[in-house]
């Protein structure tokens, strides 16, 4: 993957859909498939000057926290999300190109 931090939004969205992160689970899945995501948004975090730390999860990869507190007794918020993908099996467009049609 690139080493440069991405500009914009769209830049770091392209970046992420471009790791193959199909679910292990899957046929068409490897075993820790999120590991490369992982790693590459660590790196990025820690670049931008954010806490990051990873969480053991068993028999796969790990789950990656980054935090940046704004302010001491600042109220939080929190954005979840997951890293694996479905079955990329017969798609006819390339699934981690990050395409982007008509704007």
């Amino acid at each position: 993957m690139p080493t440069e931090i991405p500009s914009t939004c769209e830049a770091l969205l392209r970046r992420m859909v471009g790791h193959k992160t199909v679910n292990s689970q899957l046929p068409d899945g490897e075993p820790n498939a999120e590991q490369a995501l992982a790693e590459d948004l660590e790196a990025l975090a820690n670049n931008w000057g954010l806490a990051s730390s990873r969480h053991k999860v068993p028999q796969t990869a790990f789950n990656l926290l980054v935090t940046c507190e704004a302010s001491p007794g600042a109220p939080w918020l929190l954005m979840d999300s997951h890293m694996d993908t479905v079955s990329v099996e017969g798609m006819t467009v390339d699934p981690f190109a990050g395409e982007v049609r008509d704007g």
